[in-house]
């Protein structure tokens, strides 16, 4: 977690805003878009992604440094088979083969991402599956 601002607009306000001007109702349909693609994403991957593809998003997603740098997931086997919809048994399987591949290390009831680029890369594979069809 880190510090931030919230900026609250009433609904009229942010509406007036987008009818009065081309910029902010510009802005507005980007992240709106931006938004939408994030929703559609979860979904496909949920959807069509492998059970590995799917525990590697999640590791992503649950992501943090601590105190040392080191990155990590904060997240019990259990907790990542209730998560992406299967049971322990695979999650360990699937934790055991990144474990061998060097990308991550596992510790009680966190997974250490050693290696966050290829385990982002891992994420996407179901897209590379339908682009190649």
């Amino acid at each position: 977690m880190s510090d931030c601002r919230v900026l609250e607009l009433s609904l009229p306000v942010v509406f007036d805003l987008i009818e009065s001007d081309a910029g902010v109702a510009a802005a507005f349909v980007t992240e709106l878009g931006r938004g939408l693609d994030d929703i559609y994403a979860t979904l496909a991957a949920s959807a069509f992604g492998s059970m590995r593809e799917r525990i590697a998003g999640h590791l992503v997603n649950l992501a943090a440094q601590d105190e040392t740098g080191l990155m990590y997931a904060a997240v019990t086997q259990q907790q990542l088979a209730d998560s992406v919809g299967t049971v322990r048994e695979v999650v360990a399987r699937v934790l055991r083969e990144l474990r061998r591949e060097g990308v991550i290390g596992t510790e009680t009831g966190r997974v250490q991402i050693r290696d966050a680029a290829r385990l982002a890369t891992i994420v996407g594979g179901w897209r590379d599956k339908m682009r190649a069809r």
